[in-house]
């Protein structure tokens, strides 16, 4: 089987769970992403045991989960936002590990676990922001004082939250288009290469074609998923060049650094999850701050 076949089989299989994640409802959009989280942080951390770094993957791991839960519970309102100051009691766990562990180089096994939590955990811990519309009704239900107030709340909940996927299938849009532009541009064209220190078979042809894909398509949404308007879907555009690039790229030095071409073998054809997701994690934290900037 060819490389571009297998490649694109995988991709497929890959497109339709994040698909069934997003379209069919708020929990099928939690378990699959909540999955791909953890999935993407494991292979992280255990990718660093090529370099002699014993990233705390248990401890990392759950207190990613515990960040995903958390801030899915806050952008429905089930929490207060004040709830997530929570998190910050389980982190010296972090330090408290590596002084029992004795291992040689303890400030670098807790660097990196933090950094699993800040450059995989974090981003995914913010979709439920690009998901759930949220429109207040009544106080919340940690508010409430006596059983009328009670009564009214079961009757009438606090908050009206509508599930609606529509940005962030616009954004998966994007980042696909921009992918299989510049993939294609690049193998038939590439010819100069964009950093040949960090990634050799990465092109600013590729760069070019990926950007001509994203922009049809970013036109094409403005048109038709009116969640957002036209300009907003062509800011959207440009934070999928600039940072999908860049994503790629910050990945492809962590691989050159570890002395690996794949970070992982599960995905035929693109390698592990963070290949597969390497420019969803610098685009989607500057995507939810466009989003709720400009959402008010």
């Amino acid at each position: 089987m060819s490389a571009l076949l297998t490649r694109t089989l995988t991709g497929v299989l890959i497109v339709g769970m994040i698909l069934a994640g997003l379209l069919i409802d708020s929990l099928s959009f939690l378990v699959v992403f909540l999955a791909i989280m953890v999935a993407t942080q494991w292979e992280f951390y255990r990718l660093l045991r090529r370099i002699k770094v014993r990233a705390q993957i248990l401890q990392g791991v759950m207190l990613g989960i515990g960040m995903f839960g958390m801030f899915f519970l806050v952008a429905i309102r089930l929490l207060p936002v004040r709830y997530m100051a929570l998190l910050l009691v389980f982190f010296p766990f972090v330090f408290i590990h590596e002084i029992y562990a004795q291992h040689n180089r303890p400030f670098h096994n807790i660097a990196y676990t933090f950094l699993g939590l800040v450059y995989i955990a974090l981003p995914f811990a913010l979709l439920p922001y690009l998901v759930f519309d949220v429109h207040e009704k009544l106080q919340p239900f940690f508010m409430l004082e006596g059983e009328e107030d009670l009564l009214n709340f079961l009757i009438q909940p606090g908050y009206a939250i509508e599930y609606d996927p529509s940005i962030l299938l616009g954004v998966f849009l994007l980042i696909w288009m921009y992918d299989t532009g510049a993939y294609l541009s690049g193998v038939f064209f590439g010819r100069h290469r964009l950093m040949p220190r960090i990634s050799p078979k990465k092109s600013w042809e590729g760069v070019i074609g990926g950007t001509a894909a994203v922009l049809v398509t970013g036109l094409a949404l403005g048109r038709y998923l009116p969640v957002l308007g036209k300009v907003e879907w062509l800011l959207l555009v440009f934070v999928v060049v600039v940072f999908g690039t860049l994503g790629d790229l910050a990945e492809s030095l962590l691989k050159r650094k570890i002395g690996v071409k794949d970070s992982g073998h599960i995905l035929p054809g693109h390698g592990g999850f963070l290949d597969r997701f390497d420019s969803f994690l610098l685009i989607i934290p500057v995507v939810t701050a466009l989003v709720i900037f400009l959402q008010g």
